[in-house]
């Protein structure tokens, strides 16, 4: 499934006029073996190019390809699944407001500058987290080594956590950004735990970053909670 067309009527910012496929109506979903694409490419003036939009909860995707350039998965509300997955993309490639979504096993490339993520936590009563467990962060292409980020704050309260993955050498040192000089990153929650590969050094990490923590510890558990309800649900017939 690809969105090739501009719509016809569109002008200025698109937003998500041209997202691909729109989950929306339905909760409780399970979707299987499905490939998404959105090829409209790099949009410095027309906005988001959006493969896939999920806004509604209790979504498992299993075995799928998502891929676009800006913004290619908007992971937006609920309890989110995505297991042994593909997602490629550039700016901000994972991204949404409100879900608490867990990537398990999933392959993440880097195909431009800038960042794997961008969680959209608004506040320190919103539930908002993505976890990815036993990821792998890469690019094809060498000459991009060191110019993907593993993510940056979209909103204050942004967290997300990437353990026991392999991140390769597209991962710049510094491992995440603010989203502009004004960003305000007291609250930020990023954390890296048992990472391996040539990406996964944390010796020069941002200071809005940091390693395994008793909270950590206690918010992957609480990520554990959902996960296993999900699960529950994906693999129930």
């Amino acid at each position: 499934m690809a969105q090739r067309d501009r719509p016809a009527n569109a002008t200025g910012a698109l937003n998500q006029l041209v997202s691909t496929l729109l989950f929306k109506s339905k909760s409780c979903v399970k979707v299987y073996n499905l490939n998404v694409a959105n090829p409209t490419g790099k949009i410095k003036t027309l906005g988001q190019a959006v493969a896939t939009y999920i806004d509604a909860p209790n979504y498992g995707f299993y075995a799928c390809n998502f891929t676009g350039y800006q913004d290619t998965l908007c992971a937006n509300k609920g309890r989110e699944l995505f297991a042994r997955s593909y997602i490629a993309g550039a700016v901000d490639f994972i991204f949404g407001l409100q879900s608490r979504a867990w990537f398990e096993s999933c392959a993440l490339e880097s195909i431009g500058k800038g960042c794997v993520t961008a969680n959209g936590n608004t506040n320190s009563s919103n539930l908002s987290e993505y976890v990815f467990n036993n990821a792998h962060v890469f690019s094809s292409n060498a000459s991009m080594n060191g110019t993907a980020y593993l993510g940056r704050p979209w909103y204050p309260y942004a967290r997300v956590v990437f353990q026991n993955s392999k991140l390769g050498d597209v991962i710049n040192p510094q491992g995440w950004q603010q989203w502009n000089k004004d960003n305000n990153t007291a609250n930020v929650y990023f954390k890296e735990y048992n990472n391996r590969g040539p990406g996964a050094s944390t010796d020069r990490r941002v200071a809005l970053s940091g390693g395994w923590t008793p909270r950590s510890c206690r918010a992957s558990l609480e990520m554990t909670k959902d996960l296993i309800v999900v699960l529950n649900f994906f693999f129930s017939f």
